[in-house]
This record gives C-alpha cells, structure tokens and sequence, in this order.
C-alpha cells in the first residue's frame, strides 16, 4: 500500500472514531434528556410527533396557547364530516402558530378545512407569551431525519443543546399534566382553583409586532379557503381585573370583523355559568380536566348550531 493511501486510511480512521465518539455523547445527552423528561416534556415529544407524521382524517386544526391546549379536547369537539386536532402549544404566540402552520402543518399534513384559533385578551403581550420552536428542538423526533433532512441540522442548534443539559441537571415532574390522557393534542390539568384571592394583573403592553402577525396569520389561513373561528375559553372571571381586559377584547372584535371572522367569546356574548364555578379550574384562567370536558362539549354544541344555521 502506497504512503498516500495509508495517510487516507488513516483519516479516515480517525474520522470514523471522532464521529463514533460524537454519536455516543449525543445518544447520552438523549438517553439522560428524555430519562429526565416531566410529563410537559412528554406532551411536547407527543405533540411534535403529530407535527410531522401525517394525521389523515384531520381536517379541523386549533391553535392558540395553554389555553386552548388544556381546556379544548379533539375528541369531544363532534363537526359532522370533519376530524379535530389540537396543535396548541403553551405559551405560543401569534409568531409561534404562523411558523408551526406556514413552515411544518402546511408540509405534512392535509390542509384544514376548518382552524380554530384560540384568543385571549393578553395574547399580544410584548413579554409574554414567548414560545419559539427553534426553543423545541429538543422535542423534534431523531428518527425523522431520514424523512426531513432540515430536522437534522436543528437538533444540533444551540438552543437544543442547553436544553438538554438543563434537563439532565434539573429533575422536574410535574404531575398535575396527565399525560395518560393523551388525546390527539390535548392532555389535561389536574387539580383545582383553590386560591379565592383575586389576581389583580398590571396593564398588558401589547407588541404591535405581534398584532400585525396575527392579522397576517388571519388573513393567511382566509386566503388558502380555510374557514376560521376565534374561541376565547372561559375565564373564572371573579378571579381576575385588569383594566387591559375590555380594550384588548374590543382589538380582537376589530380584527374579527375586518377579517370575516366569528368570534366566540365565553367569556362575553357565550359566558354560561362556567365563568361562575371555581371547580372548573385550577386558577383563573385555565381549565381543568373536568372544565375542559364541560367545555368541549358545549363548543362541539355551539358550533354544530351555528353550523346549522349556516354562520360557519
């Protein structure tokens, strides 16, 4: 063998044990991330799961943030001729959900016929919420980068990597998510609003970046022949002031209106006695399994009348 092919053995040699030495630190961090995964963690493994695998039937998809991702169960929600799923995330935003539609529902799964889009009052926050998915990284699935080469080149983002040291350092349950009850999307809250103080939450400093966003995301989904509805989930309402509350909801009516959209408000013209009775909740804003189990069936009620009556 000449010298200059022993010198390429010998690359490559060296080459094969650095990138069998990478692969087995990465298979750690891996193995110790998902060993140390809370149910939350799971949920998002879950979800992102659904992201990229194709879900035939589903024609109905919901966004919004823990909101609708705890309080709306697919299952419950009966549109004749259709299927739900929910793509909620928890503390997205309307960047967050115009990303996760344009950039991945749109290219793996069948375009929706119906999207309901979860609205609050305090969803413009310029702070809050904040989810990005270049945070999630680490809840993208390693065995799809056969199938999405881009997922291969994101699992190696930074954002990736610092998460799964802080989960491997930072043992964190949290049981209240029952992550058992899996259910295309949803999972629900465990526990109940036991705090009879009320929230008294300063002033929400909307971004105007991301109420442009979420008009542009509006105006997107309209423009692709995709019907939509607004659903603000019901609030245990003595359980929270703000002088934000009425001035965004009248944003929110604005933008409905200018974009063609229904906008169910069960906290406003749709309030039922939910909105009176703490045992649906597990704080002023989020419903529990038994709230979100109320819920769902009286919006799977609502919308098939309003469907009747030919509003949707």
């Amino acid at each position: 063998m000449s010298t200059s092919n022993t010198d390429v053995a010998s690359i490559l040699g060296k080459l094969t044990i650095v990138a069998a030495v990478a692969a087995l630190v990465a298979g750690g961090a891996e193995y110790g991330l998902r060993r140390n995964f809370s149910n939350e963690d799971l949920l998002n493994v879950l979800k992102y799961r659904d992201v990229f695998v194709k879900i035939p039937d589903a024609d109905v998809f919901i966004f919004g943030n823990s909101h609708t991702a705890y309080g709306i169960i697919p299952s419950l929600v009966e549109i004749p001729g259709h299927a739900v799923y929910n793509y909620s995330f928890s503390g997205a935003n309307a960047s967050f959900n115009d990303e996760l539609f344009r950039k991945y529902l749109r290219k793996y799964q069948n375009k929706p016929a119906i999207v309901i889009c979860g609205v609050t009052w305090f969803m413009f926050d310029g702070k809050w919420p904040g989810r990005s998915i270049s945070q999630d990284f680490a809840f993208l699935p390693w065995v799809d980068i056969f199938h999405f080469p881009p997922n291969f080149y994101e699992r190696l983002h930074l954002a990736h990597q610092r998460d799964v040291l802080n989960k491997i350092f930072k043992n964190h349950k949290d049981n209240n998510i029952l992550i058992d009850r899996y259910d295309r999307g949803f999972v629900p809250l465990d526990g109940y609003y036991k705090d009879p103080d009320v929230v008294e939450k300063e002033k929400v400093n909307n971004s105007e970046n991301e109420v442009a966003k979420f008009e542009e995301f509006v105006r997107f989904v309209k423009s692709n022949d995709v019907k939509m509805i607004f659903v603000e989930t019901p609030e245990f309402t003595p359980g929270i002031r703000c002088e934000s509350i009425a001035p965004n909801r009248a944003l929110l009516e604005t933008i409905a209106k200018r974009n063609g959209v229904l906008y169910m408000n069960y906290n406003k013209e749709y309030r039922t006695d939910m909105n009176l009775d703490r045992t649906d909740y597990i704080d002023w804003h989020h419903l529990n399994y038994r709230g979100a189990i109320r819920f769902s069936k009286l919006l799977s009620r609502d919308i098939q009348d309003l469907m009747r009556k030919g509003k949707i």
